[in-house]
């Protein structure tokens, strides 16, 4: 559903009645995007994860529905709340980063210390 919205031309659920696609997948995830302004392009990407995160959170036991997002964008609203994502900000090459176990997975350190590790835990 969010494919559609965004105009993805990847997704294998586009089924429209009109020749019509969105602009907003050229728009923020154009290959000119990514090479000229890596930040803005991963700041979307992780957006567009972030929403299609939440979405599933919320109604788990159903497949989104565009009236399922209008209504899960309602309630956000109603109650104030906002849809964020937490993103690393970018460091120098000598910086410390700490984190967690699984906030590390999938990335490469040349060191890792391990804090508070005991041999008999």
């Amino acid at each position: 559903m969010l494919d559609i919205i965004i105009g993805n031309p990847n997704s294998q659920t586009v089924s429209h009645d009109s020749d019509f696609v969105s602009p907003f997948y050229n728009h923020f995830f154009s290959n000119e995007k990514m090479t000229n302004d890596p930040g803005e392009y991963l700041v979307y990407l992780e957006a567009l994860r972030t929403i299609r995160t939440k979405l599933r959170e919320y109604r788990p036991d159903q497949s989104s529905t565009l009236s399922t997002f209008i209504k899960f964008i309602a309630l956000n609203r109603k109650i104030g709340s906002t849809i964020s994502a937490i993103r690393r900000s970018a460091q120098a090459d000598n910086a410390v980063n700490v984190m967690t176990a699984h906030k590390s997975k999938g990335l490469e350190f040349d060191t890792v210390y391990v804090m508070n590790a005991v041999d008999t835990v």
